[in-house]
């Protein structure tokens, strides 16, 4: 039979690992100052997501890092066009990459994210993105969407990726200006009948 002196001592070792984890989510990483005029990310979430872009698209042979692209803040305008509640998921989702408890649970790693060495942050990310839970896999794949996009949907990208860029419309004529092409037999058929 359970005893009351069981459910103290249970309540009390629940507190203490409660205080804990609330210790390792308040533990700060780093912090970058985020540029003026975000619409959905905080300053925390800003730094995370800036993190988490260079991790994903570092620079590389010749190529820049997502930040030197100023790719958290095209994420932000994106963010800003979702849904409400959608961009306030995905912000909560990166406040989870962050949290010290996450850490620890996940990876065995109690260390925010953002203060995280480079292989630290790696295995992080290859831990989200091979969780046996869907909502982990799912963040990863929403962050990485947004970031991949924005880092090579940037004009300075095109010519990496071996896009020309956007056809500039005002060099195309309009459809009244091009010639009609006439089909081989066609006028001889037209004029027959």
């Amino acid at each position: 039979m359970t005893s009351r002196r069981f459910f103290l001592s249970a309540g009390v070792g629940g507190l203490v690992l409660a205080l804990g984890g609330v210790g390792l989510a308040l533990r700060p990483g780093r912090r970058l100052a985020p540029p003026d005029g975000l619409r959905v990310l905080d300053a925390v979430s800003f730094s995370v997501l800036a993190a988490l872009a260079d991790r994903l698209c570092p620079a590389v042979r010749g190529l820049p890092a997502a930040s030197a692209l100023g790719v958290p803040a095209l994420v932000d305008a994106q963010l800003a066009r979702m849904h409400p509640a959608d961009a306030a998921e995905l912000r909560q989702g990166l406040l989870l990459i962050e949290n010290g408890l996450a850490g620890l649970l996940f990876e065995g790693d109690p260390t925010a994210f953002t203060a995280r060495s480079a292989a630290g942050q790696d295995l992080a990310l290859l831990s989200l993105r091979d969780s046996g839970l869907a909502v982990r896999r799912g963040l990863y794949k929403a962050v990485r969407g947004l970031v991949m996009a924005a880092y090579w949907g940037h004009p300075r990208m095109y010519g990496a990726s071996g896009y020309d860029g956007p056809v500039d419309l005002r060099a195309v004529p309009a459809v009244d200006d091009l010639p009609v092409a006439v089909a081989p037999g066609a006028e001889a058929q037209a004029e027959g009948r």
